[in-house]
């Protein structure tokens, strides 16, 4: 198996292994308690982020590129940015001012991941009209992709040949932004699981989580809201903006493929490796579910170990979320078809 990116690191000094990371862990294999200090071996890691938030004496810490991504900003070099979902989450009515922070910096345009998931929504029905696939296990969550190819590798073959919504924007800017080509990505999000997906998109790419963004700022006291607001560069999205809430594939689904809602299983947060112990004899019956949507943190996205959550509710920050899609659904139902059909059009041509 190819050697992982590490996301989490242990700061020895600060260690008194006292085994609570070990206790959140859902894997435990990854950790070695044997000595002073726990060690992580990266290669086992999943990269779920639990263990941060359970450590009281600031011992883990993620792993991400924030530091990479400004120097090479400030180097000049061309940079494509792209925003997760959950962006409304941490920033709220500021998001556009995020966008604005980035287009500061030098980057060159700022491409919003949500319409990727809805690029993605269309693939998984794709997929499932075929009529060539059974159970599928939605991969848009990269610590259960981890955990499947390292402690379950049996269902890999159930994880679904379906690129994630941040690939898929990839592969849109690629193919459909021509001018674009040559630049390295930056992907903000609040996981640093997602940093090892950066590494595999082929070309220089940056994974950087919304809690190092905040922390920056926060020790500038100073927000995003002083920037001039920046559009995203792609078609607007519009269920696909709740992607980062939990069950946010199948609500994308419902909305063009409803065929396909009924038959999705939603599971997250501690019940999703308890869920695929049994997942396997559930298939062998014939009882298992199309399509399995499912993330790894128990609040979904939005709840991420690099969102960072301090001060703010899982009711606050879902309720920005909902806030985004709501209105994103109301503009679609003023322009009917229209955005739709754009969507399609590029998922087509992506296909």
């Amino acid at each position: 198996m190819e050697r992982l990116v590490p996301v989490v690191e242990v700061i020895k000094e600060k260690c008194v292994n006292c085994h609570a990371c070990i206790t959140a862990c859902p894997v435990k294999m990854c950790n070695d308690g044997s000595g002073d200090y726990i060690r992580i071996n990266s290669d086992m890691c999943i990269g779920c982020g639990r263990c941060i938030s359970a450590c009281t004496h600031g011992a883990r810490r993620g792993i991400d590129d924030f530091d990479a991504f400004m120097a090479a900003a400030a180097s000049g070099e061309k940079i494509v940015a792209l925003v997760a979902p959950s962006a409304s989450a941490v920033f709220g009515s500021s998001l556009l001012n995020f966008n604005g922070w980035l287009v500061s910096l030098g980057v060159a345009a700022v491409f919003d991941v949500s319409f990727g998931a809805e690029l993605a929504a269309r693939s998984y029905a794709e997929l499932l009209r075929s009529g060539k696939s059974s159970t599928v296990i939605a991969q848009p969550c990269p610590a259960i992709v981890d955990y499947i190819r390292i402690y379950q590798p049996g269902l890999i073959p159930h994880l679904a040949p379906v690129d994630s919504p941040l690939l898929h924007t990839v592969k849109m800017v690629r193919e459909m932004y021509t001018e674009f080509s040559g630049c390295s990505f930056a992907f903000f999000s609040p996981c640093f699981g997602k940093k090892r997906e950066m590494a595999s998109c082929g070309s220089t790419g940056y994974g950087i989580t919304f809690d190092s963004v905040s922390r920056y700022f926060s020790a500038r006291q100073e927000g995003v809201s002083r920037f001039e607001e920046v559009r995203f560069a792609n078609p607007e999205p519009e269920r696909g903006v709740g992607f980062s809430l939990p069950g946010g594939l199948s609500v994308s689904l419902w909305r063009d493929f409803p065929q396909f809602f009924a038959s999705c299983k939603r599971v997250e947060g501690d019940d999703v490796f308890n869920y695929f112990r049994e997942l396997p004899e559930s298939i062998n019956e014939g009882c298992a579910p199309l399509i399995v949507d499912c993330l790894s943190c128990g609040s979904g996205c939005n709840s991420g170990h690099g969102a960072h959550l301090t001060g703010s509710s899982t009711d606050c920050r879902e309720r920005k979320v909902q806030r985004r899609r709501t209105e994103a659904i109301s503009r679609e139902e003023d322009a009917p078809h229209r955005p739709f059909a754009r969507r399609m059009s590029l998922a087509r041509r992506l296909a």
